[in-house]
């Protein structure tokens, strides 16, 4: 018997690969099916040379922590100046919570309006706008 065919326990054959793509580790996976289901921040890549930037304020793909419901909760996303992008493993109910940032010594915090909710494989995006910009305006330095 060949070491590539194995008998299932139904008693038929099956054809098992036992060198199946090596070169992926157990628990590995590719990038892009890291995005697609949500595992992975989709990362900002530059707008093509003809195109001009809309966008006022940088995006940075981080973990940061909303209240939702009046329990703190750890998420990741990307966070600008103007709002958020904050991924959570269900759909939030209320349209207004709170978003906190730190980095190092650094935290800013404040109430984030929710625009639109969308499913990103086995997350959900929340797309939230801060309701009091000036508060945030010091993290452009740090972004």
């Amino acid at each position: 018997m060949s070491d590539d065919v194995s008998v299932s326990g139904s008693g038929g054959w099956a054809l098992r690969r036992r060198r199946f793509n090596k070169s992926l580790q157990i628990g590995a996976f590719s990038p892009s099916y890291g995005v697609r289901r949500g595992y992975l921040a989709d990362v900002e890549r530059p707008l093509p040379a003809d195109l001009e930037n809309l966008r006022k304020a940088r995006r940075m793909p981080m973990s940061f922590e909303v209240c939702i419901g009046g329990t703190w909760r750890r998420a990741a996303g990307d966070v600008s100046t103007g709002g958020a992008l904050v991924l959570l493993p269900f759909a939030a109910a209320e349209t207004q919570f709170q978003v906190r940032v730190r980095m190092g010594e650094k935290e800013w915090m404040g109430m984030s309006q929710l625009l639109s909710t969308s499913e990103r494989g086995a997350r959900y995006a929340h797309h939230v706008r801060f309701t009091d910009p000036a508060a945030w305006a010091s993290l452009a330095e740090h972004l």
